[in-house]
């Protein structure tokens, strides 16, 4: 049921701080004067919340779904973003992703599911802060008043790291595929502590990304209660500082937020970039690194390996490409794709790298063998035939007139401008 407050709703969908605030009052935070947009399909409840901020001094506008938002934006200059998940048509989840991809808006979840994986939702479109219904009305204006001061305190050159630009002067190295290493410019630093190494893993994959200390504290220590997780949390910061010594910051601190320092490179965040000039010896991200007391940091990191593993086979994928082509390495060929099957058995891009590869080293029988592998596997896991292009080179293959003259990756399956080849 939606939330009433007894506050007249006003017709405007403007609410001027001026209209409820007490003039006799304190003036005021300049946090307070941010215009916040509140988006939610409930009219009664937006009405609420928007009532109650303009008379705490904030200037409130309103929209009922994606395309109000929409308009709304391109007449006014928003501070802050109330986003309800649960709104018919595009949902809150995906308006974050759009905001996020065009705007460094403040954005707040708002939403009646208290579900694990929408908490990490929430984290994985970028929200500052998640908040579920029911919810006190004091209680979200304090998080909207600490998201926008802590916003206006950052300096925006460091919200916008460019992932792009990989800093070749870095002090550190921090490696995620396989075992977990930070090494500086002394060798590798010792660094074994779980919740520590989860930390740091958090950050690096938001590279530019401020956090929340409170978050991390929920996300890391969920099992802990709240005094002790913020405690945990600044000895898990001490431990990883105590390292830094001359080799430079691993870690950037502010008064309530963290991210990780500039001077630090990370091996799981360059597989599609241009500079590799090698492959990692793992392929998986942080295999091992589990922590089945939290959900909400597992399920992030499950979603995390996914996108890895994304990454890594998109690149295995297009270093096969790359050397099928005249003079390529057919053992490089072998290596990728016996390592694209270690992710995925029954992917054919990698069936039929090494079904060329027998067929060039005049082992069809190899070839056909690897064929027939491949149709049993989808066969029993899946109940589907080879793709046409498998079959293809198959019906090639055993007739003898294989003639390779096409790659066996289409252009727009692999990254347009990744060069693993070496």
């Amino acid at each position: 049921m939606s939330r009433k407050l007894g506050i007249a709703k006003l017709p405007s969908v403007i609410r001027e701080a001026s209209m409820f605030h007490d003039s006799s009052a304190h003036e005021p935070e300049a946090a307070d004067r941010a215009r916040v947009a509140v988006v939610d399909d409930e009219v009664d409840l937006r009405g609420s919340i928007a009532d109650y901020l303009s008379s705490q001094g904030v200037t409130v506008l309103e929209a009922g779904d994606a395309a109000a938002l929409d308009r709304l934006l391109q007449e006014h200059e928003v501070d802050l973003v109330l986003l309800d998940v649960n709104m018919p048509g595009e949902d809150g989840f995906s308006i974050a992703r759009r905001l996020r991809a065009s705007s460094d808006v403040g954005l707040i979840m708002l939403t009646a599911r208290t579900d694990t994986v929408d908490r990490v939702l929430g984290l994985e479109v970028g929200a500052d802060d998640y908040l579920a219904k029911p919810f006190a009305l004091m209680e979200l204006h304090a998080r909207v008043r600490a998201v926008l001061r802590r916003r206006r305190r950052e300096q925006p050159a460091a919200l916008r790291v460019a992932e792009s630009a990989p800093n070749h002067s870095a002090s550190w190295d921090l490696r995620l595929l396989g075992r977990f290493q930070l090494i500086g410019r002394d060798g590798e630093a010792p660094l074994h502590a779980r919740k520590a190494i989860a930390l740091l893993t958090y950050l690096a994959l938001q590279p530019g990304q401020w956090a929340r200390r409170d978050a991390l504290a929920g996300l890391l220590w969920e099992d802990f209660p709240a005094a002790q997780a913020r405690a945990s949390l600044r000895q898990a910061l001490a431990s990883i500082r105590k390292l830094e010594n001359d080799n430079g910051p691993i870690l950037a601190l502010d008064a309530d937020v963290v991210r990780l320092s500039t001077d630090v490179t990370v091996d799981a965040l360059m597989l599609d970039r241009v500079e590799v000039s090698g492959w990692p010896q793992q392929d998986e991200l942080l295999p091992g690194l589990d922590f089945p007391n939290l959900p909400t940091f597992g399920a992030w990191l499950s979603i995390e390996r996914a996108r890895v593993r994304q990454k890594v086979t998109k690149a295995l994928a297009h270093r096969i490409e790359l050397a099928l082509r005249p003079g390529g390495d057919l053992e490089s060929v072998s290596e990728a794709a016996f390592r694209l099957l270690a992710l995925d058995p029954m992917n054919e891009v990698a069936h039929r790298a090494l079904m060329i590869v027998h067929s060039r080293q005049g082992r069809g029988a190899l070839a056909l063998r690897q064929f027939r592998h491949l149709s049993k596997l989808l066969a029993d896991e899946l109940q589907v035939a080879p793709e046409a292009e498998t079959l293809d080179l198959y019906d090639r293959i055993k007739a003898g007139r294989y003639r390779p003259v096409t790659p066996i990756v289409e252009p727009n399956s692999a990254p347009q401008h990744c060069d693993l080849s070496a």
